[in-house]
C-alpha cells in the first residue's frame, strides 16, 4: 500500500491468468462511453490492438508499466490484507468491483492471449497493477475520469474526443449543465473547451442541423467518408487564424449556446446550398475535411466584422455574401482544386483562411 496526498494506492502484482478471469467475468471492466451511457469516458477496446499486445508478450515481450484500476466503492470487498490484495470472486457480474482507467488493451490482450492460445494457463506471467481508492468525498466517477483525462492528454497524446466529453461532464458537475439557454463565458481556451464540445454535440444531434448525423462521434468507427470527427470539429470552433475563434467571438459578443448554434447552422446551410456535392459526396471535396472545417469556421468571425451582420444572420443573408466569392464553389474545394494546394496542418489552415479573408475584403 502507498499514499499520495493522503490518498490510498494499492500497488501489487496480479498473475495474468487471474487478471484474465477477472476481466472475462466483469469483475474488472472498462466504463465505455456511448450515446445512451454518457457517464462513460472510454472507447470500445480494439480487439486487433489487444491481440497485437498478446502476441508481443507471447514472443518474450515485457510490459513493465502498471495497469491503473479504480475502486469506486470501498465496501465492495476489495481490500489490502496481510500484504495481499483481496478481490472477491463474484463470478460473472454486470457491476464491476474495479474499473480500468489505463491499460484496457493490455488487459484485454492478456485475456485474448489465453483464449487464442498465445500462452498457456501455467505460463508464468505477472503484471503490475495500481489501484486508486475513492476517498468517499469526491464523486468517484468524476475523479476516475479525471485521471483518465490527465493520462491521455498530459502523459500521452491521443485523440481526445472522449476526454472532451468527460471534461464537459466535469464542468457541468462543478458549474451546472450547459444547455442551449446557457450564455457563453469569456475565459481561457481550457475554460471554453466544454462549450465547443456542447455545441458540436448539438450540431451532430439536432435534426434541423446541416451537420445532423454527419460528425463522426466518439466510439464510432471512422469510415473513409471525408466527414470530420467530433474532436476535429471541436478544434475548428476553438482555433482562430485571423482574430477570435468562433467560440471566443460568441463569448465576447454575449451569445447563448442556442444563438451561436443558429448562426453556425445558417452559415453551413448556405455553404451546402452553394456546394451541394460537397456534402452529398464529401470524400471528393475538402469542405468537410479538416482543411475545410478549420478554415471555414475560422472565417466566420471575419464575415461578421467585414460585413457588419446582425447578431443572427439568416441562411439567405449568408448565401448572398458567400455566392460573391469564388472560394465558395465546388471547383475551388474539389480534390485536386485550389484549396488542396494549401496542404495540411495548422499552417495550411491559417494560410487558406487568410486568403479567403483577403478575397472577401476585395
Amino acid at each position: 500500500m502507498a499514499k499520495q496526498q493522503g490518498r490510498i494506492l494499492y500497488i501489487c502484482k496480479i498473475p495474468a491468468a487471474i487478471l484474465s478471469d477477472l476481466y472475462n467475468q466483469g469483475t474488472i471492466a472498462v466504463d465505455v462511453w456511448s450515446s445512451t451511457h454518457q457517464e462513460g469516458y472510454q472507447r470500445q477496446p480494439v480487439i486487433t490492438r489487444a491481440r497485437k499486445f498478446a502476441k508481443f508478450i507471447a514472443n518474450n515481450g515485457i510490459s513493465p508499466t502498471s495497469i491503473l484500476l479504480y475502486q469506486r466503492d470501498t465496501s465492495n470487498g476489495v481490500i489490502f490484507k496481510d500484504n495481499s490484495l483481496v478481490i472477491p470472486n463474484a463470478g460473472k457480474t454486470d457491476k464491476p468491483l474495479l474499473y480500468l482507467v489505463d491499460g484496457q488493451h493490455r488487459t484485454l490482450g492478456i485475456a485474448e492471449g489465453y483464449s487464442q492460445d498465445y500462452f498457456k494457463k501455467d505460463t508464468e506471467l505477472e503484471f503490475p497493477v495500481t489501484i486508486l481508492v475513492t476517498d468517499g468525498e469526491i464523486d468517484p466517477i468524476i475523479e476516475e475520469a479525471t485521471q483518465f483525462v490527465t493520462i491521455n492528454t498530459e502523459q500521452k497524446r491521443v485523440r481526445t474526443d472522449l476526454a472532451s466529453q468527460q471534461l464537459l461532464k466535469i464542468r457541468s458537475t462543478l458549474h451546472g449543465s450547459i444547455t442551449k439557454e446557457t450564455r457563453l463565458e469569456i475565459g481561457t481556451k481550457k475554460e471554453l473547451k466544454p462549450f465547443a464540445t456542447s455545441i458540436t454535440n448539438f450540431l451532430a444531434e439536432d435534426e434541423d442541423s446541416p451537420w445532423f448525423g454527419k460528425i463522426v462521434r466518439p466510439n464510432t468507427t471512422r469510415a473513409p467518408s471525408g466527414l470530420p470527427s467530433q474532436g476535429q470539429f471541436e478544434d475548428s470552433l476553438m482555433d482562430g487564424y485571423i482574430g477570435d475563434s468562433v467560440i471566443e467571438y460568441g463569448a465576447s459578443a454575449g451569445y447563448t449556446i442556442a444563438e451561436l448554434l443558429e448562426v453556425i447552422k445558417n452559415y453551413w446551410r448556405a455553404i451546402f446550398i452553394l456546394m451541394p456535392d460537397s456534402i452529398n459526396t464529401p470524400e471528393n471535396y475538402y469542405v468537410t475535411k479538416t482543411l475545410g472545417i478549420h478554415s471555414l469556421n475560422s472565417l466566420l468571425p471575419s464575415i461578421f466584422h467585414i460585413k457588419r451582420l446582425n447578431k443572427i444572420p439568416t441562411k439567405t443573408e449568408f448565401e448572398k455574401i458567400l455566392t460573391k466569392l469564388d472560394a465558395f464553389t465546388e471547383e475551388f474545394w474539389i480534390s485536386g482544386g485550389e484549396a488542396g494546394s494549401y496542404g495540411g496542418g495548422k499552417a495550411a489552415f491559417s494560410s487558406l483562411t487568410k486568403e479567403i479573408h483577403k478575397r472577401m475584403l476585395n
